[in-house]
């Protein structure tokens, strides 16, 4: 309105707010965008409003047009994509969020009162998270939800308070000054209000750097906006106090960060390696385990009250004394009471730790479960406590595949098998993996024939259950059956292009058992193609031999000795052969 040109610093300014649009922009973040226009119309309407200079307000559209620009050269056809994919199934797009809205209401109708306490949603809420997928949220997708059911009604009053408090500032202060300083008040406003929307659908306060920043603009905001700035020697002496003791707190907390973050990176690793071993079947490697409890228990060390890591180090260690138990190799049967008695003291050790982790968090539903189970199948505890240590652990944590399988293991301890067989496709939902269900109802329930619909079409799996009864050896009719079932899976995946070693020299084993020599020898052939070097060569040159083709076989046998030079059977046939000549 005064006719002035921008000076080179509010040029810079100007340039800063289009690059921080652009970006917003550019991050294809829906809701960020939305908070970002919500944002400049609130703070837009604010500057129309201020007696500063008539008219400032259009400075907004002024930048939104330039930001336009810069998007429009930069290429915008991404951001349009997100928002069309969003546009074409919008409850799809806001579906979790709506999950985890409704259920968050019934949290905080819960603990309405008190709340369930600051910083404990993630361990709180997965007993009343009713969708079935795997994991759960650690965060509501509303800020103020979350409030709500982490601080209870009146906790949550007292943030809309303070909320209602420094809006009301920011709109009359600038509104009522012509002090050049408080035009600054403007941009808090367009942050505040960006964060207050974007609340609606996120949880960025809760970042450290978010939360902290905002915290600090709104202290300084609400200083800058009281009513009397002159404050006299007294105040300015308590409120610096006030500010070093802030500062001194924070301070504080530096080493104990520094420790979190030390902490969460050794869990970081434990948690890589466990999920290594888990693709691999669950048995892993020496090193592998070694790791796993190492990075486990220096997370612990770097962070004992922290829940969850406390329950990985303990399930780290246990898990590698069941590794050791099974010689670490996958195709051995899995361990019980009755094959490996000596694991009842890692069983104890196991169930002790879980409970302190109990003593430090009461809901983490997957330790009440395991000590249950620990309780139930190693320590032959029989008492009804043990079993609603596992069912409570269940309540508390639906979406914990442990917790599933756990749970079915006492329902159908306890003869209520329609009821376990829906937990064990519900663990399935939550991502439980099938050869755990399979061990669960083979080995630990002695009842396979519950583990038939579990393994269907999978060969690897059906070869579990397989070696499983076979080891039982009480079945004769379902033995029979599973032989059967096996066969015909390895036929169809031998018959595909890309059959492993492993499949095409089991089928050729089978086919040499059946007399079937010229099939056998295909198969090998096959491997053999792939793999020249595989100690497969050398049953394919005993195939050869007994078809009568020796002088085949004493050439795959000179090669079986140039790629193993110290294997001894190949150099004792090739010998035999050799005198025969």
């Amino acid at each position: 309105g005064t006719g002035r040109s921008p000076s080179r610093l509010e040029k810079l300014l100007i340039g800063f707010l289009v690059l921080g649009a652009v970006a917003v922009v550019l991050s294809t973040s829906r809701n960020g965008l939305i908070a970002m226009i919500f944002a400049a119309a609130v703070t837009a309407a604010a500057m129309q409003f201020s007696r500063r200079v008539d008219g400032i307000g259009w400075s907004i559209v002024g930048v939104g047009l330039i930001a336009t620009a810069v998007l429009l050269a930069l290429g915008i056809d991404p951001v349009i994509e997100r928002f069309e994919a969003t546009s074409a199934d919008p409850s799809g797009a806001m579906s979790t969020r709506l999950d985890l809205i409704r259920d968050t209401a019934s949290m905080g109708a819960a603990f309405a009162a008190t709340g369930a306490g600051l910083g404990t949603y993630a361990l709180s809420f997965p007993g009343f998270d009713t969708t079935v997928r795997s994991g759960t949220a650690e965060h509501a997708e509303n800020q103020y939800l979350e409030l709500f059911a982490e601080m209870g009604a009146g906790g949550a009053l007292l943030g809309f308070a303070f909320l209602a408090m420094l809006f009301l500032r920011l709109f009359q202060r600038p509104r009522e000054s012509r002090k050049p300083a408080d035009l600054g008040l403007f941009g808090v406003l367009f942050g505040v209000s960006a964060l207050t929307f974007h609340s609606l659908t996120d949880f960025g306060i809760v970042v450290p750097a978010v939360g902290l920043l905002a915290a600090t603009l709104a202290g300084a905001a609400l200083g800058r906006c009281s009513s009397d700035c002159s404050t006299g020697v007294g105040r300015r002496v308590v409120a610096m106090g006030a500010g070093l003791l802030a500062l001194a707190a924070l301070g504080a907390r530096v080493p104990t960060a520094i420790r979190g973050g030390e902490g969460w990176d050794q869990y970081s690793y434990a948690e890589m390696v466990r999920e290594d071993v888990a693709e691999a079947g669950g048995v892993g490697t020496p090193e592998q385990h070694a790791a796993m409890v190492q990075h486990a228990g220096l997370a612990q060390e770097a962070e004992p009250a922290n829940a969850e890591v406390v329950f990985r180090a303990v399930l780290a260690r246990w898990s590698l004394a069941v590794a050791t138990a099974r010689g670490f190799d996958l195709e051995s049967p899995p361990v019980t009471p009755i094959s490996h008695p000596d694991l009842a003291g890692s069983a104890a050790a196991a169930v002790a730790g879980l409970q302190e982790v109990l003593l430090l968090a009461p809901t983490h539903g997957p330790s009440w479960s395991v000590a249950g189970q620990l309780r139930r199948v190693w320590l032959d505890d029989e008492t009804e406590e043990a079993g609603q240590w596992i069912l409570r652990g269940r309540a508390l944590a639906p979406h914990h595949p442990a917790a599933c399988l756990a749970s079915a293991f006492e329902l159908m301890r306890q003869d209520r098998e329609a009821e376990g067989v829906l937990e064990l496709e519900r663990a399935v939902g939550v991502g439980a993996p099938r050869r755990d269900i399979v061990d669960l109802l083979a080995a630990s329930l002695q009842s396979p024939v519950l583990a038939l619909p579990f393994v269907e079409g999978d060969l690897g799996l059906t070869a579990r259950l397989l070696s499983i009864v076979e080891v039982q050896d009480d079945q004769p009719l379902l033995q029979e059956d599973l032989e059967e079932r096996y066969e015909n899976l390895l036929i169809a995946a031998c018959a595909r292009p890309g059959a492993s070693e492993s499949q095409l020299f089991r089928l050729a084993a089978m086919e040499r058992e059946r007399g079937n020599l010229d099939e056998a020898a295909d198969l090998l052939a096959r491997v053999l193609s792939a793999n020249p070097a595989s100690s497969a060569r050398f049953t394919y040159a005993e195939l050869l031999a007994e078809t009568g083709d020796v002088r085949g076989a004493r050439r795959e046998l000179r090669d079986v000795l140039n790629f193993h030079p110290g294997m001894g059977q190949a150099t004792r046939l090739l010998e035999q052969l050799e005198g025969d000549r």
